[in-house]
């Protein structure tokens, strides 16, 4: 899987990219139905000092891609937030295809 980061009004940090790659690649190999993955950490000027720090993340899929994102005091939060937000969806969309692969059941004939 390609994963891709995004800064926006944040500097580069090594730290996060090794934890948000740690949690790609564990859903990636729970879902091989992944392509891509692209993760922005982005600052936001907030009011409330609980929201500020916020993390997206887009997942490449068979289908739409999926979205999700959260806002935490910390972007250790906001990531493991995220993190529990995709994987919902992830499974949701394996749901998907189990029961688009699954053969439909046999009528049953009474004479």
């Amino acid at each position: 899987m390609d994963i891709h980061f995004n800064y926006q009004h944040v500097r580069e940090s090594e730290r996060l990219e090794a934890m948000a790659t740690e949690k790609l690649e564990e859903l990636e190999r729970r879902y091989s139905f992944i392509t891509t993955g692209e993760v922005h950490f982005r600052a936001v000027n907030t009011e409330d000092n609980t929201t500020g720090m916020k993390t997206e993340f887009i997942i490449g899929v068979p289908g739409p891609q999926l979205f999700a994102e959260s806002s935490g005091a910390t972007f250790e939060e906001s990531l493991s937030d995220t993190y529990n937000k995709i994987k919902r969806q992830l499974e949701k969309k394996k749901g998907e295809f189990i029961d688009a692969n699954r053969p439909s059941q046999p009528t049953e004939i009474i004479y």
